[in-house]
């Protein structure tokens, strides 16, 4: 694996390491503040667009928790499109072993044994899924 592709899977799992807990701290935004949907909105695209008004001073929101709501969500939907994208080229077992390994922050050991492999045949595998996906000829 290159240095290109070193940095882009380890941003990658790093933002898997705060999925979870981005996932559950959104959702308790949007309890707290539930006209965040208003102000923050992912496209169909996967943008996220954010609609503050002319004025700031007419929001019924703290600014700094509307930005936070959408780097947050910014960062979720960057795992997801990960996810979906190993998913994609790579098939079903990558992606639940990704998320096993990635977001679960589950051992080699565990999940090789989980998937019915040996821990070598795991890193064999991820050594090929992670050169498709993060590698440099891999169109982003």
């Amino acid at each position: 694996m290159n240095s290109v592709e070193k940095r882009k899977f380890a941003i990658f799992r790093n933002s898997c390491k705060v999925y979870e807990t981005e996932l559950e701290r959104s959702q308790k935004l949007l309890f707290l503040y539930p006209d965040l949907i208003k102000f923050v909105q992912i496209t169909e695209t996967g943008e996220i667009k954010e609609k503050l008004p002319v004025f700031l001073v007419d929001l019924p929101i703290d600014p700094l928790i509307i930005k936070e709501y959408e780097m947050i969500q910014m960062d979720i939907l960057f795992v997801d499109q990960y996810l979906n994208k190993i998913e994609k080229l790579c098939g079903s077992e990558a992606k639940e072993i990704s998320i096993q390994l990635f977001v679960k922050q589950e051992t080699q050991e565990i999940c090789a044994r989980d998937h019915g492999m040996t821990r070598d045949q795991l890193q064999y595998r991820m050594n090929k899924w992670v050169s498709q996906i993060f590698g440099e000829n891999n169109n982003e």
